[in-house]
């Protein structure tokens, strides 16, 4: 297999996708203004991480992130590539890293120009009052900044890819910054060493950046919407209103817990609510079984609508509040729920603040179209989000006012 062509340089990097449950990493080929290409790619489940101790629960993470290195690394040899890797990427998801997000516009009477002096100016300190906001919910301290990124600007109203250096009497942007626990930030940096490519000062960011850059470049005619993401043991959500993240949540009830409660909720055993639910998965049922899993699929999203609605509550206003939901699922079981929820009628079992949502699946077919040798590599949709993102930013030449 080539890997470096001689007309288009190209780059080796290993993006890591780092998940409340696992750790997927993926060796990718960048060639700048062509579609990333995944080499290969393993996922690592995260040891113990079902603990209740936070510190624990870190500790399995770090060592996780330990052995994928090893494996990859492994992986490389194998390629006869161990040599050739340029950067090392991270994307870290909730409960390691929290984001938040602001709009920012400014209107002058006389053109002025957006270089780097005025971004400093209008946007580096805006992140101390979101970290006041992120150590009043989480009641700890020992936040610091992730990442601060300007993930859409306008100029005189218009969206523009690359805004740096341009004259204009409007200019409004929107600031997205991410907050992550100092010790997991440690470990991350001490493996974010090689060479930081053109137009990207940084080798990590949050897995919220890259779902919300690719929810708006995929649906640009969908101004609000509610994006949800359910895990193995946490559900992400985040508010879209007017274009900008209104506000984010999470609450531990993911895939795990939604099987747990059906278990519990129709005195059953988890193996033999797993093994009914498998059996749809993987083939035709008779109609008894047929009959079970619908009320093993009703019974679970009732629960998990009741504490989807809790966790909206804290960050959205019923009258504020999309119907329309964006989601998206890596595994077999999952895209039952999510396809009962896409389904259901007027009596449903998932419901917004009392109404019948509209559901959009991102199905992972759509992200292939965005990643080279992405249909070899399936129920792996978020690391090619990801590689996705990594591309946009080098196209734009954005940059890492922090990091």
């Amino acid at each position: 297999m080539k890997l470096f062509s001689s007309k288009n340089k190209s780059s080796l990097a290993i993006v890591f996708d780092v998940r409340e449950f696992s750790l997927t990493t993926a060796v990718v080929k960048m060639i700048k203004g062509q579609k990333s290409e995944i080499i290969s790619c393993q996922t690592f489940e995260v040891i113990e991480s079902e603990i209740a101790s936070y510190k624990k629960y870190s500790e399995s993470l770090i060592k996780t992130i330990d052995r994928a290195i090893i494996e990859t690394h492994k992986s490389l040899i194998r390629l006869g590539i161990e040599n050739k890797i340029s950067n090392h990427f991270f994307f870290i998801g909730s409960p390691w890293v929290v984001s938040k997000g602001k709009s920012i516009k400014l209107i002058k009477d006389k053109p002025f120009t957006v270089d780097s002096d005025f971004l400093k100016r209008v946007l580096v300190g805006k992140e101390e009052n979101l970290k006041k906001e992120i150590e009043k919910e989480s009641m700890h301290d020992g936040w610091e900044v992730f990442e601060e990124k300007i993930v859409e600007a306008k100029l005189n109203g218009y969206k523009v890819d690359n805004f740096y250096d341009r004259k204009t009497k409007e200019f409004e942007v929107h600031l997205f910054t991410s907050f992550i626990v100092k010790e997991i930030n440690d470990k991350i940096k001490s493996y974010s060493t090689g060479k930081k490519r053109k137009g990207d000062n940084g080798c990590s960011h949050s897995q919220t950046l890259s779902t919300f850059t690719f929810t708006r470049d995929l649906f640009d005619n969908k101004n609000n919407f509610i994006y949800v993401d359910i895990g193995k043991l946490i559900t992400d959500i985040y508010v879209v209103i007017d274009d900008t993240i209104h506000g984010i949540a999470s609450f531990p009830f993911g895939e795990n817990v939604i099987i747990e409660n059906i278990a519990k909720d129709l005195k059953m055993t988890k193996e033999i609510v797993l093994s009914t639910l498998n059996i749809k998965c993987h083939g035709k049922c008779d109609e008894i079984t047929e009959s079970k899993v619908d009320d093993f699929i009703k019974t679970g999203l009732a629960k998990w609508s009741e504490k989807f609605n809790e966790a909206l509550k804290n960050v959205c206003e019923e009258k504020d509040a999309p119907q329309e939901i964006l989601m998206i699922s890596n595994t077999d079981l999952l895209n039952l729920f999510v396809e009962k929820i896409k389904n259901q009628n007027i009596n449903g079992p998932f419901k917004v603040f009392g109404k019948n949502p509209f559901l959009t699946i991102i199905g992972e077919g759509v992200l292939n179209n965005f990643v080279d040798s992405g249909k070899a590599f399936k129920n792996q949709p978020y690391i090619k989000m990801d590689i996705i993102l990594l591309d946009k930013l080098v196209k734009q030449n954005n940059i890492c006012l922090k990091n």
